[in-house]
Order: structure tokens, then C-alpha cells, then sequence
């Protein structure tokens, strides 16, 4: 049973009351109307679609809420995990920025050894060719 919604020089909507997409009549809707309809349409589904995910988003955390014994407990569990991986996270920078350091240390003094040698070496070769 379909009941006339809407008149609007010649465009007819029809709806079927127990049907959620609607039945249009085609008579006289020309082709800007008809592809606005199928937009709204879309974006009306994909608004549903988002509805439904954030709900079952919302059930699961309330199911993850239910089987610890206070929200504000499951909470405090998530706030402490989080700090001790920040502060994993600060001692890993840490000793990286210190290995990093003791390798440049390292690096530095090898080049003071290597000219070091170099300037033996060219005093070796000067007496060599002076004597």
C-alpha cells in the first residue's frame, strides 16, 4: 500500500510504508532531481552505516566495561599501561641519544688518533727523505 508523500510540479515520491527505500515514480522526474535523490540516498545510507559502527563500537565498550569490575578501574588500568610504555619509551630515547653519544665519542677519538699516525707518519717520510 503506497501513499502519495510529496507533489512538486509533476515529481511524485512514493513510499512504501513497510519499505525503507522508497519507490519512485519515474513519471516526469527529470535526470538533476533523480541523481540529487540517489545522492541523498548514499549519503543517507552511509550516515546509517557510520550510526550502526558507532553503536557496535559502543556495545563493545561496554561489554569490555562490564567485565572489569568499575569503569573507572578498567580506566585507571589503561592511564597506568600508558604511562609505563611512555616511560619504556623515554629510557629506550635515553639510551639510544647515550649509545649515539659514546659512538661519536668513540669516532672523535679514533680521527685523533688516525692524525695522530698521519702526522707520524709524514715525519717519519721528511726525515727519510732529508737523510
Amino acid at each position: 500500500m503506497s501513499s502519495s508523500i510529496g507533489q512538486h510540479s509533476n515529481v511524485y515520491l512514493e513510499f512504501e510504508k513497510d519499505d525503507t527505500s522508497a519507490d519512485i515514480s519515474m513519471s516526469s522526474v527529470d535526470s538533476d532531481a533523480l541523481t540529487q535523490i540517489k545522492e541523498l540516498k548514499q549519503k543517507l545510507k552511509v550516515q546509517e552505516d557510520a550510526k550502526a559502527e558507532l553503536f557496535h563500537q559502543c556495545l563493545t565498550l561496554h561489554k569490555k566495561s562490564s567485565t572489569h569490575h568499575s569503569f573507572a578501574t578498567y580506566l585507571k588500568s589503561l592511564k597506568d599501561e600508558n604511562r609505563k610504555l611512555r616511560e619504556a619509551s623515554a629510557r629506550m630515547e635515553l639510551d639510544f641519544m647515550n649509545d649515539m653519544n659514546d659512538l661519536v665519542n668513540k669516532l672523535t677519538a679514533m680521527e685523533t688518533e688516525l692524525e695522530r699516525r698521519d702526522d707520524k707518519v709524514a715525519k717519519l717520510e721528511h726525515e727519510l727523505s732529508s737523510a
